[in-house]
Order: C-alpha cells, then structure tokens, then sequence
C-alpha cells in the first residue's frame, strides 16, 4: 500500500474519509463496502485520514487507539492507499467546499463514501447531506454508510477507549474485529520476572491507552507469535509505582534484542495488578496465570 502526506495525481479514484482511529467494526463496514465498489468498478480506493487527531489539534486531549503505524496496516488490508492529511491550522480553518477543493484539484475522485454523522470542516459545518449537494454540483457521487450497532449501542471508537481504559480488553476485541495491541521497543528490564523464573520481554509501549492488569495474549516479533502472559502496571510488591509493559512467552523465549521491535495483543484480562505479602506468593499467582493462559 502507498502512503501519502500530499493529496497524490489520481484520477477517477474512489476514496473515503475518517480519522479511523482503531479501523473497528463500523469503519470497516464504511471501507468494505467502498472497496467492494472500487472492484466491481475497476477502480483504486484511497483512504483519507488525519493526524493528529483533531480533537488533540484543538487542545482536547484524546487518547488514541492505535499508533499511525498500526492504523496504516489495517487500512493496508483494505485500501489500495492511504492518504495522512497533516491537521493544523491550515486544514482546521478551511470551510468544506474548500477543502473538498483542496483534495479535487489533484485528487479527480468519482465517489466518496463517509459514515452517517461524518462532519468535516471549519466548526465541523460539513456533512454527508452537503457532500451529497456539492457531488451533484460537481459531479461525485456520495455515499453514507449507516452505523454499525452492537449490544444495541453503536459502535464507535469513544465507545472502545472507554472499554480498553477499564481493562475490558475481550469486549474491546469485538468491536474491533481483533485483540487490541500495543507496540514499541524492547528495553532492558529490571530482571525481577527472570528471578522469579518468568523472563519477559519489557517494552517501551508507543500507544497511549495502557489497560492495567494481567491479560492471556501474544507477543509478536516479525512474522513469529507466540503465547504469552502479559502484565501492564506498576510492581506494588516491590513497592515500584513506575509503570511496566512487560510479556512472558509460555511457549518458549521469544529472541529479542534490546532496541527491536514487538508488539504484544490482549485477547482476556485475568486479574487485577495486586500487592502479594512476599515474592513466594507473587511467584504462585504468576504460575496461576501461565496455567490459564496455556489452557485456553
């Protein structure tokens, strides 16, 4: 897949439009069906995203689901390629004809598809109804997926920071389409879980929403997964408050140097971070959780 940060020469191209934080469920439904149009109609689709999120632009701090890196591969399984629209000041005051302008003028797109309530623009004053308008004008056609519920509340991505940010990482996963993950750089640890018996992989985590716990999932390094037991937290036993990401693999050590790249996923969450009386008892509760994670 392509990657642009400038609006790239295309022409008759179909392309939609979203932050796409987390590619869940109900973007895929609005991408899905834009790449079944582009195949049935020989065409390329482009995906359009922004970064930073808008939301962080205009000083309302929100953490975000996935790195850039993480959202480009998934719309990679997508899209033929994915535009990054740069948001600052420049992007943030344009009124909506005229960023649509902005993206027409190299980018000769045909259709565009967005999902209901997609706004854009100076003070978000554009919508799917007046893209339908100014594709009628300009001649594109628009197309505006319904929302994808679930548990009869929509899906969307506030709705899965706000599970990932109580450690309900299993339900996270089903409005994601997969385990969420977290990915970073392999740093030198502090040796406690090699004491204990249990080396781990410590990481220096680039995504900001940090579930606290022990979770069952895996940890991958290239094109190798393996099993692990992950821990996300500070050591209270050792009365440490700093924060750790650390993965134990339970099928063998994962060969990982300092400096290299991983990424851990959390498919269910086992327990709380707690304080143990002593390290015996830290040591069982650890020998608990890798039963239960070679288990399932």
């Amino acid at each position: 897949m392509k990657v642009f940060y400038e609006p790239p020469d295309v022409r008759g191209a179909l392309v939609t439009i979203g932050n796409f934080d987390g590619v869940h469920i109900g973007h895929r439904k609005v991408i899905g069906m834009a790449y079944e149009r582009a195949v049935a109609l020989r065409k390329k689709l482009i995906a359009i995203t922004f970064w930073p999120h808008p939301s962080v632009f205009f000083g309302k701090p929100v953490k975000l689901i996935q790195t850039l890196n993480q959202r480009l591969l998934s719309l990679r399984e997508m899209v033929d390629a994915t535009l990054v629209i740069k948001f600052d000041l420049y992007i943030a005051v344009m009124e909506p004809e005229d960023f649509i302008e902005y993206l027409r003028n190299r980018m000769h797109f045909e259709e565009i598809f967005v999902g209901k309530g997609f706004r854009f623009g100076r003070g978000r004053k554009g919508s799917a109804d007046f893209l339908k308008e100014l594709g009628r004008e300009k001649g594109f056609k628009v197309w505006d997926i319904d929302k994808v519920f679930y548990g009869g509340e929509k899906v969307s991505s506030t709705r899965i920071r706000k599970l990932l940010e109580e450690g309900k990482v299993k339900e996270a996963s089903v409005l994601l389409g997969r385990p969420y993950s977290v990915e970073g750089v392999r740093i030198k640890g502090k040796g406690v879980g090699r004491t204990l018996g249990f080396p781990t992989v410590n990481i220096l985590p680039e995504n900001s929403i940090l579930p606290r716990g022990v979770f069952a999932g895996y940890i991958k390094k290239g094109k190798r997964i393996l099993r692990a037991a992950i821990y996300i937290g500070s050591r209270p036993t050792f009365d440490d408050s700093e924060i750790s990401v650390e993965a134990y693999s339970v099928e063998g050590e994962l060969n990982v140097r300092v400096g290299e790249r991983v990424e851990i996923f959390l498919v269910d969450r086992l327990r709380d971070e707690r304080k143990f009386s002593d390290v015996n008892d830290l040591r069982k509760s650890i020998e608990q959780d890798v039963l239960r994670v070679l288990s399932m």
